[in-house]
């Protein structure tokens, strides 16, 4: 869809973990070459690197007494989101500029990262407790993978949501056993209590960070004077509490939100690009292109073609099952339409009994012919409207004739009123 409304006009970032390789690097290129995207207009950027920069975009936006009040002071940036955690420490320098590790006056200097640690992990832990009580408390055996365990995970993700704003809440699952719903409920000591690994993996990366960002400063009295967060997971007051144990009362700021990750890449790109239309031979660490990847890894010039190929006959095979939706609908919405004629205003000049007969005729023909083809269905369609334009034509003569009446009216008064507007001078 991008490549087609955009064509290759634009430029792409995508933000992946700072542990990515140039196998994954070239797997994502691969991908976007198979969707018609060209490889070349396509970068990939650490997603620390994306957070860092948005942070700096906001703080370098502030007023020059609130910026100043940064300078030199210690952040803790950090992000749970659906899958993965991301703990970064910067520290704010008094000059906005960009060189190795440093980006718009903001310095990294420390990263941890675990891409099997988010909110969905907390999911993971409600869904476990609740397969024990469907189990234990209601004898039935959910298999992994099944429309069940799906509809248990969703409400799981419901109840942890729930669990963030209330005390203690539940959540009541459409069809979990053979007997019908069941109703959990939970209370939030007993949700964190299940997710207590979680927490402490959380704060052991939280600890590692500050260990590395430490020994980068070489400062004894090294400390964070505020802390930025973003994610679905920083919601969860557990998560929020773990910050306070940590840190005491440092302030939680909001001048990140989710689509920070995504920004931030977006502005390393476009920076990258427009430094190299002064200096082509710059040379940019943060982000990683096309060129830099090895053509000897992922799939070969010939795989891909094979691939697009197909993904082109699938698109195309959607196009014409989407036309072909929308053709069925029009004849259904048509027959439905023209059910009612006879009981509207001038629907005395229709004769009901054919008329009906008709339609009957050709709905009876949509339900006998599931499998038809665009172009039958649009031969059938064309003829019904044909046969009902014959039997209603009286009918569409008299509703054209009011339609014609009714604006001849209100072209009249709108011309009355203008003359009057006229004549007292407005």
């Amino acid at each position: 869809r991008i490549s087609q409304v955009y064509g290759n006009s634009i430029r792409l970032a995508f933000s992946i973990s700072n542990k990515f390789n140039q196998s994954l690097a070239k797997s994502y290129y691969d991908a976007c070459a198979i969707a018609g995207i060209d490889p070349n207009v396509v970068s990939l950027v650490d997603s620390s690197d994306s957070i860092v920069a948005s942070y700096a975009r906001k703080i370098n936006a502030l007023k020059g007494p609130e910026r100043a009040l940064l300078e030199g002071k210690n952040i803790l940036l950090i992000e749970v989101g659906h899958v993965q955690t991301t703990v970064i420490v910067v520290q704010v320098l008094s000059d906005i500029t960009t060189s190795t590790g440093i980006t718009n006056g903001v310095k990294k200097l420390a990263v941890e990262y675990n891409e099997s640690l988010g909110s969905f992990h907390f999911d993971l832990k409600l869904y476990e407790h609740l397969l024990e009580i469907c189990e234990t408390k209601h004898s039935t055996k959910i298999a992994p993978g099944s429309k069940r365990s799906v509809r248990l995970l969703s409400g799981c993700e419901r109840l942890r949501k729930l669990l963030s704003q209330l005390p203690d809440s539940s959540v009541t699952i459409e069809n979990l056993t053979d007997n019908g719903d069941i109703s959990f409920s939970l209370k939030r000591e007993e949700f964190f209590s299940l997710s207590s690994n979680l927490l402490d993996q959380i704060k052991l990366h939280i600890t590692n960070a500050l260990s590395t960002a430490k020994t980068v400063t070489e400062s004894e009295s090294f400390e964070i004077s505020y802390i930025e967060i973003l994610g679905g997971g920083l919601r969860m007051p557990a998560v929020q509490q773990l910050l306070f144990d940590i840190f005491g009362q440092v302030p939680l700021g909001a001048k990140l939100d989710d689509g920070s990750v995504a920004l931030g890449s977006a502005l390393i790109t476009n920076k990258h690009f427009a430094d190299i239309s002064i200096n082509p031979e710059i040379v940019d660490k943060q982000i990683n292109l096309f060129s830099d990847v090895s053509s000897e890894l992922g799939l070969t010039s010939s795989e891909l073609t094979t691939i697009r190929d197909i993904e082109l006959a699938l698109q195309k095979r959607d196009a014409e099952y989407k036309e072909l939706l929308s053709m069925r609908n029009s004849l259904e919405s048509y027959i439905l339409e023209m059910r009612s004629a006879p009981k509207r205003k001038f629907g005395e000049l229709i004769d009901s009994n054919k008329l009906t007969s008709v339609l009957d005729e050709n709905e009876g023909w949509i339900w006998d012919n599931p499998d038809a083809s665009l172009s039958q269905l649009t031969e059938k369609n064309n003829a019904l409207r044909d046969q009902v334009n014959s039997l209603c034509e009286k009918y569409h003569s008299a509703v054209q004739e009011e339609k014609l009446a009714i604006e001849k009216t209100l072209d009249e008064e709108a011309a009355k009123a203008a003359t009057e507007k006229e004549a007292d001078g407005e």
